[in-house]
């Protein structure tokens, strides 16, 4: 345990994720990678995320989504910072990589 999770004692574990792979990616495709906020619980939230090949042959190659939840050693502190809750409800996140 890192000095900081010593000093926060909080974490986001997963507690559900799945995926479907659609189709096969090559090395020289270009892909993005989407992930957005779907919900946000009291004390969870839910990311959706895809996969697309961009250019010429565009295609969603994987969807999926995972679950996280905020857990704490105290219970009742558990529920998410108003930071974080108003964070996770704005725009969609996005970031493309070249593979």
């Amino acid at each position: 345990m890192g000095r900081h999770a010593a000093a926060d004692p909080t974490g986001l574990p997963f507690v559900g994720a799945c995926a479907e792979f659609l189709a096969p990616a090559t090395l020289e495709d270009s892909l993005e990678v989407r992930a957005w906020v779907t919900h946000v619980g009291r004390t969870s939230f839910t990311i959706r995320n895809e996969v697309v090949r961009v250019g010429e042959k565009p295609a969603l190659l994987v969807r999926g989504q995972e679950r996280h939840v905020r857990v704490t050693r105290d219970e009742e502190n558990a529920t998410h910072p108003k930071e974080l809750t108003l964070r996770t409800r704005q725009c969609p996140l996005s970031a493309s990589t070249r593979r």
